[in-house]
């Protein structure tokens, strides 16, 4: 059973931070949860990332990401959430209000990454357009010049070896339609998140925790 709220203003961003920090579902999942829940607040979290304990792959979003923010452990990623959104309260934002969004948030965001259908359209999609832009000219100068961006010297490379990483990105594992038994395990963490929430965090325990702040403050 849940601890009852003592009315102290941070109790409902602590339970959260609680909540986002246990992950659901498959190992790893904090964070997933932990980026959204950064995206939603942003101030300094959108220049931090967490460090999963795992090499980036070569090439990837990851290793990019990795090269242009700064890396945290766990603990201190979860740190800084805590800290955002007490920063956010002390700027007059209901914390009540803060927390639901927030938790209603992730949930959108996990029914996002289970629906089977949803992404799996949208991976062909993308498949579709990368290949359509192997053989098309002005795709292949838009690309480049995107690649230039973020390193100058790609604005000399040769049109085949603009060709050949398009292809690659094409192939890419990442494209292909998403496996049964994952949405099922994506669901899954749904019905998971669902639970917790419920138990801990639904309107509410944080109707109680409302009821115990008005009182501790009014006394």
């Amino acid at each position: 059973m849940e601890e009852s709220f003592k009315g102290a203003a941070g109790e409902l961003i602590e339970r959260l931070v609680a909540l986002a920090n246990g992950g659901v579902g498959t190992e790893g999942s904090w964070y997933d949860i932990a980026f959204w829940t950064a995206f939603a607040l942003g101030g300094r979290l959108a220049c931090v990332i967490p460090d999963t304990g795992r090499d980036a792959s070569p090439g990837s979003v990851g290793e990019k990401m990795r090269e242009t923010n700064e890396v945290v452990d766990r603990a201190t990623y979860f740190d800084l959430i805590r800290e955002r959104m007490a920063e956010l309260v002390a700027q007059q934002m209901s914390e009540a209000f803060l927390v639901r969004a927030v938790r209603d948030q992730i949930r959108r965001e996990l029914v996002h990454m289970a629906d089977l259908g949803d992404a799996s359209e949208r991976r062909f999609a993308m498949r579709q357009r990368l290949e359509a832009a192997i053989s098309d000219p002005d795709s292949i100068a838009t690309f480049r010049a995107l690649l230039a961006e973020e390193d100058p010297a790609t604005a000399q490379l040769p049109d085949e070896e603009i060709e050949a990483r398009l292809d690659v990105m094409a192939k890419s594992p990442m494209l292909d339609p998403v496996p049964l038994e994952q949405a099922v395990d994506r669901w899954a963490a749904v019905e998971e998140w669902d639970h917790l929430v419920a138990r801990q965090l639904s309107d509410e325990v944080m109707d109680e925790w409302l009821a115990a702040f008005v009182t501790r403050m009014t006394r």
